[in-house]
């Protein structure tokens, strides 16, 4: 959400942007703007359509997830930054964690932390699972490839995911389907687990 010193939005006016998900108390509220409590100054004042009600926070159902996925693909092509996460930039631990914790589920901060955290997926992964990635193959014996996790993605469901990526230094789709245009053969070589967090 862009931030602006006073209660309307124009270029003067503008001093910065609040991450995506970052709580805030709404102060004040003069016609479509809100000033939000910080300790700083000068007073930050957003576009009430900018902020969510945490009563309307999406939740780690169906629909939940959908919107979810939805809003973190607006942030194709955000630039990867080792320990990113925000729009500012992510890691892809970070990535994963922004879109868990906008549910409401909270996520320890590393990929193969989060591994550890979820519970084993059977079969095709379903939107808002998480995909883990490592430097053992597929054909690796579990506790090998689990023991080596580097990289997580969170899938969009079947074979298509969204992840920050050092490869392009930013977000963007793939697929372990080798027929898609966006797939990778290191990542579906690589694959170490998918998992759920209820």
């Amino acid at each position: 959400a862009q931030a602006y010193t006073r209660p309307q939005e124009s270029v003067e006016c503008l001093v910065g942007r609040l991450p995506f998900g970052v709580p805030v108390n709404v102060a004040e509220r003069r016609g479509e703007m809100a000033r939000v409590n910080w300790e700083g100054t000068p007073p930050l004042w957003v576009a009430e359509r900018d902020l969510l009600p945490m009563t309307e926070r999406p939740r780690p159902d169906a629909a939940g997830i959908a919107r979810t996925l939805e809003l973190m693909s607006r942030f194709m092509g955000v630039p990867y930054l080792w320990g990113g996460e925000t729009p500012f930039g992510f890691d892809c631990s970070g990535f994963a964690q922004a879109a868990m914790e906008f549910m409401g589920l909270r996520l320890p901060r590393d990929a193969d932390l989060q591994c550890f955290a979820g519970q084993p997926v059977e079969g095709e992964p379903r939107p808002g699972d998480l995909l883990f990635f490592g430097d053992k193959t597929a054909d690796a014996p579990e506790a090998e490839r689990l023991g080596a996790i580097t990289h997580v993605a969170v899938s969009s469901g079947g074979t298509e995911f969204i992840h920050a990526t050092q490869i392009t230094w930013g977000v963007q789709r793939n697929s372990l389907n080798p027929a898609s245009p966006i797939y990778r053969p290191w990542l579906k070589e690589h694959l170490a687990a998918v998992r759920t967090f209820p």
